[in-house]
């Protein structure tokens, strides 16, 4: 399922590709990225991850 950010730059990130296990894999492309929507840096991709389905949630 990849998310797309409405806000900053148009980005999409497939994070499909990455199991529950293998979040570090994420986390290093998403720290690779000055900046994503509301989130410099995000402290790991699961917090990233659920902000961004709560407000895609919230949004609709």
């Amino acid at each position: 399922e990849a998310i797309i950010f409405s806000t900053g730059p148009r980005l999409m990130f497939d994070f499909s590709q990455f199991s529950a296990g293998n979040l570090s894999g994420a986390r290093e492309i998403l720290e690779s990225l000055p900046y994503i929507g509301e989130y410099t840096r995000p402290s790991t991709a699961l917090e990233f991850v659920q902000h961004n389905l709560l407000a895609s949630r919230n949004s609709s």
